[in-house]
């Protein structure tokens, strides 16, 4: 493990569109003490050739290939193939900010805490435009316990993605060595998330926008339900039956952790299917809900209108997106 270093693993999987732009953003860090590791996951499109050209182009780069296995999979793999200090993972259509890493490693020089996160901004197709805004604006930082941090996950105050942060690497290594669960398709970063904060005391939070998410169809996170979305209920269980006796508190956020993505399954159902596969969908999604409803909307860690948030989507989730993009309106007005 070299000091100073930072580890960062990007997962490919046919992305030859957005490849090389991803690639650039993290050549152009003003942070240079890099590995980048790039997980071919089985690409069948150009992504290969590209991932070898960059590696020819510059030595802290290393392209390790594997038959399809998932995301899960691929950055396990990298996991275990890196030296860093640190670890980092970028999606491989998505980039950052010339100064995202050198901010992070800042922030947790400064802070002692073993991670560290940002705030991403959204794009659609300009990434260049957004790599090269800047801004004289002081973007404060602060430092949360653990159950803070999940709470304002719960809360929609941040994220729960693996992107837009760094990772001591003692996490992954050694006794109690975190790994993605590859059973889990869908929700496996917001996982690995809790089952980090069971094993920390606290998350050091940059509130400036560094990472970059492209929003595109055809992603994961954009099209409509499929039964590999669905794993992410037993791995979450899993991980809380473990959790029940070394950190009960975090155990019990899973439980809502598990109500906050059927909330976000039930509106995944408005995309694509016919009306009975839709219907077939939401009666599993409302069995389960059912589980933990009274938890979620007897808890203290769930606002007012996350409450409402669910309510609305298990009564009619079309209705829930419409109100959402109402609101998002009224902000934009």
């Amino acid at each position: 493990m070299r000091d100073g270093l930072i580890s960062v693993i990007v997962p490919v999987y046919n992305v030859e569109e957005y490849l090389a732009e991803c690639l650039d953003s993290i050549l152009d860090q003003t942070y240079r003490n890099l590995e980048i590791i790039l997980v071919n996951d089985g690409s069948t499109d150009s992504s290969g050739d590209i991932c070898e050209h960059y590696r020819k182009m510059d030595d802290r780069i290393r392209v390790i290939y594997q038959e399809n296995k998932g995301v899960s999979s691929a950055r396990n793999l990298g996991i275990d193939s890196a030296n860093g200090q640190w670890i980092a993972f970028v999606d491989s259509d998505d980039g950052i900010k010339p100064d995202m890493y050198e901010k992070l490693l800042h922030a947790a020089t400064q802070s002692g805490k073993k991670v560290v996160c940002c705030d991403f901004s959204r794009f659609a197709s300009d990434m260049e435009a957004l790599r090269s805004s800047t801004s004289t604006k002081k973007f404060p930082s602060w430092t949360v316990s653990s159950e803070k941090y999940l709470k304002m996950i719960l809360k929609g105050r941040t994220h729960s993605g693996v992107y837009a942060k760094i990772y001591c690497a003692d996490l992954f290594y050694g006794e109690g060595a975190l790994r993605f669960d590859e059973s889990c398709y869908f929700g496996e970063d917001g996982l690995l998330t809790f089952c980090i904060a069971g094993r920390i005391d606290g998350f050091t939070v940059l509130s400036e926008g560094l990472y970059l998410w492209r929003t595109r169809s055809g992603s994961l996170t954009t099209t409509a339900l499929n039964e590999r979305k669905f794993s992410i209920y037993d791995a979450v269980e899993r991980f809380r039956i473990q959790m029940e006796q070394t950190a009960p508190r975090i155990a019990h956020m899973m439980r809502l952790f598990y109500i906050h993505n059927i909330v976000n399954f039930l509106l995944y159902s408005t995309i694509g299917d016919s009306r009975q596969e839709k219907q077939r969908y939401r009666s599993r999604l409302r069995k389960k809900a059912r589980r933990y409803a009274g938890a979620y909307l007897l808890s203290t860690k769930t606002g007012f209108i996350a409450k409402a948030r669910f309510v609305l989507a298990y009564l009619s989730p079309e209705l829930a997106v419409r109100t959402r993009i109402v609101i998002k309106g009224l902000r934009d007005f």
